[in-house]
């Protein structure tokens, strides 16, 4: 096909492509992105696949080898749905959408610059018409719709939607340019300028550096003096999975997030310090609420788990330090951070967002002012965002219990509560287990009943393993066991809230128990929005994370 690409000093370019086959289409336009002195600084290839290729048959590429390789040691857990692969240090993606043509086009949220259109046997039928609709709804105005099987039909039926046949001997090239008003408006970037996080943890370390990445001036207000202070401070985690055979929400959402959190870890930090993607074994769950989908069945999903007689295997789970990877985030030329900055009102005015509120022990001063603010906190989310009050969230506090690592078991274990085991500390390996759930302020947590909590979760998870549960349980009896306290915000439907609040005020919070997971996620999500680039995930689940649907619903 010809595929000369208008792309030449653009911030973004978003491709879409019909029928991914093995690769073969993507891996040349990415070569070709390499070889181009002004290609765009991100290029977002979203292509379609009833089924994916195997690993095999990517790897097969030879005019590519190095980029297959590299797109091959992605390619795993691709079950039914739509799967965000990050390459080229981010600055590649492929949205691959695992699916029948229609309904994964209704999934999609994206505008894009160019269509590939391969349809082997076009013809005068009803059908094709609606696919040429359905793939116009995708492209932006002035958009090239390529197709390698030129007929009159096509040409005919592309004219009647708006688009300009170019001549072309070895393909069907045409422009979106119709000569009506468009009911529908493809999405514009936000430019970036200057942008006020409110929020130094996982969530706004996140929005930062996603920003950042996207060109913004990023200043990051904390009322603590370092970053990852309150929950973020939390010395391990484990991310993993949740399942469900409905494929629910929260499970697309977690695999999702997963995706986008290894993918970060892999690029900023360093694994076996900072992460370790070990795995964890699930316990005590009824294998039927615990079971996939069965349409999964010829697919990828042994990639994400496997069930025997211990329990279910979550192979993507991970444990990670939170403070590592927030530091990470922020370790950025573009963000600034500003601690011992209490953030207590937002105005808006003619020229962006007015903040004010305490730095330094002194109150009632002007902490600053920008075009954009994302507000990332559980402390005070009510307060800050206008007409915020009766959102439904709860703050809930909770107890972690660590020592050192005196027990050869070092699988992370989960299910009522978690054990990571086997974690490098300063001076000696260290296990950690919780979490306690109290609705209670910090300051009024009772340390022997945290303690005593997580002893006795301690011993149904480690009842497999009677020696670690003796060693375990001899290090509280000797006092070696030691508690540490935070703070979670949740939403009433456990999924993060997300996006525009009010013009040029934002938010990313509510992640609870699951900012490991959802962090990296939610800041791709909302600066994809602000870029008007392709979300990384679909439309459905996109809804359920905006920050408006409590609002609408009140």
């Amino acid at each position: 096909m010809n595929m000369q690409l208008n792309w030449q000093a653009r911030a973004s370019y978003t491709l879409l492509d019909t029928a991914f086959g093995v690769g073969q289409q993507f891996l040349a336009r990415w070569a070709s992105w390499v070889a181009d002195p002004d290609r765009p600084k991100r290029l977002h290839y979203v292509a379609i696949a009833p089924t994916p290729a195997t690993v095999a048959q990517i790897l097969e590429n030879t005019e590519n080898p190095g980029l297959a390789r590299e797109l091959a040691s992605e390619w795993w857990g691709l079950v039914p749905g739509i799967h965000r692969l990050r390459l080229a240090a981010g600055h590649v993606t492929l949205t691959l959408a695992i699916g029948e043509l229609h309904p994964v086009l209704k999934s999609l949220v994206c505008d894009a610059d160019a269509v590939f259109f391969n349809d082997t046997a076009p013809g005068v039928n009803q059908d094709l018409l609606d696919t040429l609709k359905a793939l116009t709804r995708h492209c932006r105005v002035g958009g090239l719709f390529v197709s390698p099987n030129p007929n009159p039909v096509m040409n005919e039926q592309l004219r009647s939607l708006g688009y300009q046949i170019e001549d072309s001997q070895t393909s069907l090239r045409a422009r979106f340019a119709p000569h009506w008003p468009m009911k529908r408006q493809a999405a514009r970037p936000v430019n970036p300028d200057r942008a006020i996080v409110i929020g130094a943890g996982l969530s706004g370390a996140a929005v930062a550096w996603q920003l950042a990445e996207h060109g913004w001036q990023v200043e990051v207000m904390d009322r603590a003096d370092q970053p990852a202070a309150d929950a973020s401070a939390l010395p391990v985690g484990l991310m993993a999975t949740h399942v469900s055979p409905d494929d629910a929400p929260l499970s697309r959402a977690s695999r999702t997030g997963i995706r986008a959190t290894l993918a970060v870890l892999k690029a900023l930090c360093i694994e076996g310090e900072d992460w370790r993607r070990t795995g964890a074994l699930e316990q005590g769950r009824d294998p039927v609420k615990s079971s996939w989908p069965a349409h999964w069945a010829n697919s990828d999903a042994a990639d994400w788990f496997s069930r025997d007689a211990d329990g279910l295997h979550h192979k993507t789970a991970a444990w990670i330090k939170p403070g590592a990877l927030v530091r990470a985030w922020l370790h950025h030329t573009g963000i600034q951070f500003k601690g011992g900055t209490d953030v207590h009102s937002l105005t808006h005015t003619c020229q962006g967002w007015l903040l004010q509120g305490r730095q330094q022990g002194v109150h009632g001063q002007t902490l600053g002012k920008a075009p954009m603010v994302v507000v990332c906190t559980a402390f005070g989310l009510r307060r800050l965002l206008p007409g915020a009050d009766a959102l439904p969230l709860d703050l809930v506090a909770g107890q972690v219990a660590m020592a050192p690592q005196k027990t050869s078991l070092n699988t992370p274990l989960n299910g009522n509560g978690h054990w990571v085991p086997d974690v490098p500390g300063v001076s000696a390996p260290f296990w950690l287990s919780g979490s306690t759930y109290e609705r209670l302020p910090l300051d009024e947590l009772d340390a022997a009943n945290g303690l005593e909590s997580n002893r006795m979760r301690l011993a149904r998870l480690l009842a497999n393993w009677p020696q670690a549960c003796a060693d375990v349980q001899n290090q509280f009896d000797q006092g070696q066991v030691h508690r540490w306290l935070g703070e979670r915000c949740t939403s009433i439907d456990r999924l993060p809230l997300v996006g525009e609040w009010l013009p040029g005020l934002h938010v990313s919070a509510a992640q609870g128990s699951r900012g490991l997971c959802f962090a990296a996620l939610c800041a791709e999500l909302l600066v994809a929005h602000l870029a008007a680039e392709p979300l990384p995930m679909d439309a459905r689940l996109a809804q359920g994370f905006a920050a408006q649907r409590f609002r609408q619903s009140s």
